[in-house]
């Protein structure tokens, strides 16, 4: 039944002999980190130096100190300034590096000192180190020390004594060395506030508990002209915590209070049928997959593409109602029975054709007042180009592209996968997993279709791009395309047999099927009607 000969259930076995173009697996390469480099100097006149490799950006220890001086000198520890008297970084303090190249300088005293180790408690042997005159009151070091779940109250002179000194405590140094122990209290609750980034109208702050779902909230956010997709760690990139609808994205996993940030698109509705789009901005991708993607094939070489223009594109794949109200038919293998709590009409169209999804495009241009995409032998009207095809149509294949039409059409399969990356390098816009929660297919769809717009959504603001409906692409299909294909704005080989399938559907059981970057198309070309093939569109 898919891939996509009208195949029986009880051929699964024989399915993947037909597939053409994806394989098995979910993983994806990781694309590394860029590292610094940190070097330590002796500082007492000679070159003396080390170097230690840290992730730029990345809270690290820096190494203990190995340097010593001749006699009469104390180490105390680093500074930026080869000239300090006082060190800003104690020996094994944490620090970040912003820089490719870091300069730290040893810094010492001919007073005499006695240290002061502070442990981190926590069973593990991280500790940083101060150094202080003998029998003088210098302030404690501010603690550096995290611990999971955890909240530093103090210090104290073993290990489990109670706070006997709070941060910052001024303290009297004795004659001898000196160590201390941070004190913790389990605090596994955080204050989670919300920032509507541009918006108005934010929930009351909530308390979160680590390693537990979100907790409710009730006030969704607006802003004119924009779709909410979900609130975020940070303004801009970072990680989803509650999802459009409010519902918990995941467990809260930050040992601190918090702000979350909402997300915006910019969104447009349609005049006829309210079809909702939001916008896509130009920009620069990897199209295709690394060599070590797990279930890559030989057809997603990868390679850079620049799309110079922005569009807007269906946040959803078209529904059965909006299919309905422009054709005035509803072609779909599942018209009724949608799963407990989900809304028929919203369920995505299927059984349709690339064809049909052309005449579709233009019926709803003209409907809106737009103008039609394609012509097809001289006429951008769908009524006078006759019943659609059901089998390959040489005239219909001929279709060309209305320049400067304002339009709905198909996505050339760059934007779509443009499009259903949002900016990700991963197998799927979810990372280099995919589960359940995430895309339909045959481990969760119960061998259906299901309302649009259930799943995760990306930071475009696009639902359903893995799984629930394969969705037609205008491009023909040629597996060694991408060897030759133009890095700008590329639209396809300019003939073909079979036009592109992106996004999986409903009906494989292998989620790699449902990659960003897994390619696919129907043996029977342009005129296949199956019941897990679909489409979205997009407009200028």
């Amino acid at each position: 039944m898919r891939n996509f000969i009208k195949l029986s259930i009880l051929l699964l076995v024989a399915l993947s002999s037909l597939l053409i173009g994806c394989g098995s697996g979910s993983d994806s390469s990781d694309p590394g980190s860029q590292e610094a480099a940190i070097t330590f100097h002796k500082n007492d006149g000679s070159s003396e130096q080390k170097t230690q490799t840290v992730e730029l950006n990345v809270l690290t220890a820096l190494e203990a100190n190995t340097f010593t001086r001749t006699a009469g000198y104390t180490f105390l520890g680093w500074s930026s300034n080869p000239t300090a008297t006082s060190p800003t970084y104690l020996d094994g303090a944490n620090y970040t590096a912003t820089t490719s190249s870091v300069n730290l300088y040893a810094v010492w005293t001919s007073v005499q000192v006695r240290a002061i180790t502070f442990h981190k408690n926590d069973g593990s042997v991280e500790r940083v180190t101060q150094y202080v005159p003998e029998n003088t009151s210098s302030n404690l070091a501010l603690n550096t020390f995290t611990r999971e779940t955890h909240r530093f109250i103090g210090w104290s002179d073993t290990s489990n004594g109670g706070v006997i000194y709070l941060d910052g405590d001024v303290y009297l140094m004795g004659n001898s060395n000196v160590n201390l122990y941070a004190q913790w209290t389990v605090n596994n609750t955080y204050t989670i506030t919300f920032d509507a980034n541009g918006g108005s109208g934010v929930p009351p702050s909530v308390t979160a508990t680590y390693g537990s779902p979100m907790p409710a909230i009730t006030t969704v956010p607006t802003q004119a002209g924009h779709a909410f997709i979900g609130y975020f760690d940070a303004k801009t990139g970072g990680t989803m915590y509650y999802y459009s609808n409010l519902t918990s994205a995941r467990n809260w996993d930050k040992a601190d209070n918090a702000t979350l940030y909402a997300r915006w698109v910019i969104e447009i509705e349609g005049i006829a049928v309210g079809m909702r789009m939001v916008l896509i901005p130009a920009g620069t991708f990897q199209m295709g997959s690394p060599t070590t993607e797990p279930g890559r094939y030989y057809n997603e070489t990868q390679h850079q593409v620049t799309l110079t223009t922005s569009f807007y594109m269906g946040k959803y794949q078209v529904t059965q109602d909006e299919y309905e109200a422009v054709m005035g038919t509803n072609p779909s293998y599942f018209p009724s029975n949608p799963a407990s709590g989900e809304i028929q009409g919203k369920r995505p169209v299927e059984c349709v054709s690339w064809y049909d999804a052309l005449v579709f495009c233009n019926n709803l241009s003209m409907l809106e007042g737009l103008t039609p995409a394609y012509r097809i032998n001289g006429s951008t009207d769908p009524a006078a180009w006759g019943t659609v095809p059901t089998i390959s149509d040489a005239t219909w294949d001929d279709v060309a592209i209305v320049p400067g039409s304002t339009g709905y059409r198909l996505p050339t399969e760059a934007q779509w996968e443009y499009s259903c990356r949002a900016g990700t390098p991963t197998a799927y816009h979810t990372g280099d997993t995919i589960n359940t929660m995430t895309g339909w297919y045959r481990s969760n769809s119960n061998s259906r279709t299901h309302q649009v717009g259930l799943r995760t959504v990306n930071d475009f603001g696009l639902y359903d791009m893995h799984g629930n409906v394969y969705e037609w692409c205008w491009d023909w299909y040629d597996s060694s395309y991408y060897l030759s294909s133009p890095s700008s704005d590329p639209m396809g080989p300019v003939y073909g047999s079979s036009r592109v399938l992106r996004g999986g559907s409903w009906y494989y059981f292998e989620a790699s099927y449902l990659r960003s970057a897994c390619r696919d198309y129907s043996s029977d070309g342009p005129s296949a009607r199956y019941e897990d093939m679909g489409f979205r569109v997009i407009r200028p």
